[in-house]
């Protein structure tokens, strides 16, 4: 057994082969060069290999090769989705960003009638989630209905990103960041913004996830002209803004 099996938390658990970082290098090898080219053995190689791997990085940092087997597991999500377009599920599962700027107010009143056991099993079938999984609900007002878009006075001036959970499910997170660098002399400016991208990017949608970076960056060009800071309260949007839309992120204070 390699060190990178070793390593890999899903095999760790399952101790099947096909989670083993070998087998998804093997398999990806096929996807890419086009050996696999049919729907169905695309399907159905995902079903039992590529969507093992979680993109931890494990395998990559302990393969004395240095091959990055969550990139090429990422490219050929991509190559899938460009293909076949993007699941039922993963269309579900990144949707975080409009269900929370559209269907807030109702989330509260169809938590009840998501909670029988029948209609969690009747979920999973339709959308994949587990029934097991607890229910996200959304805020009834988001973040940006509950902070200014503007908030202090002071010297230093930060871009509050806040990200999908902080701004749709949690927005006291949010709320208590602003108060908290506002008290400490900081003008707090909390912008229109979108997903950083990362939930699409995951699940191959490459493109959808670029899109929403330079949304994102169309908003804020002047803005970051005017800041010392960007700051975030979720450490993966700030990662994932940073890896994927890294030529418009070179001012000094984004890289601090």
């Amino acid at each position: 057994m390699t060190r990178a099996t070793r390593m890999c938390p899903i095999y760790k658990f399952t101790r099947q082969e096909a989670a083993a970082p070998k087998a998804k290098a093997n398999i990806l090898r096929a996807l890419i060069n086009g050996a696999l080219d049919d729907a169905a053995l695309y399907a159905q190689t995902f079903q039992t290999v590529i969507d093992q791997c979680v993109g931890c990085g494990s395998c990559r940092l302990e393969c004395p090769s240095n091959v990055d087997i969550p990139k090429l597991a990422l490219e050929a999500r991509a190559r899938y989705v460009r293909r076949f377009g993007p699941s039922r599920h993963s269309r579900i599962v990144t949707a975080v960003e409009p269900l929370g700027r559209y269907g807030g107010r109702f989330s509260a009143m169809l938590a009840p009638l998501m909670k029988p056991g029948l209609v969690r099993q009747a979920g999973e079938v339709f959308t994949g989630i587990s029934r097991r999984r607890p229910l996200v609900t959304m805020a009834r007002q988001s973040l940006f209905r509950t902070v200014a878009p503007v908030a202090g006075t002071g010297r230093k001036r930060v871009l509050y990103f806040s990200g999908c959970y902080a701004g749709y499910v949690r927005p006291a997170i949010g709320r208590a960041l602003v108060k908290m660098l506002t008290q400490r002399g900081y003008t707090v400016h909390t912008p229109a913004q979108h997903c950083c991208g990362l939930p699409l990017l995951t699940k191959g949608m490459v493109a959808a996830a670029r899109e929403k970076v330079r949304r994102n960056l169309g908003q804020w060009r002047r803005l970051l002209e005017q800041v010392d800071h960007i700051v975030v309260t979720c450490s993966s949007c700030g990662l994932a803004s940073w890896r994927i839309g890294p030529v418009c992120w070179t001012r000094p204070p984004c890289g601090r």
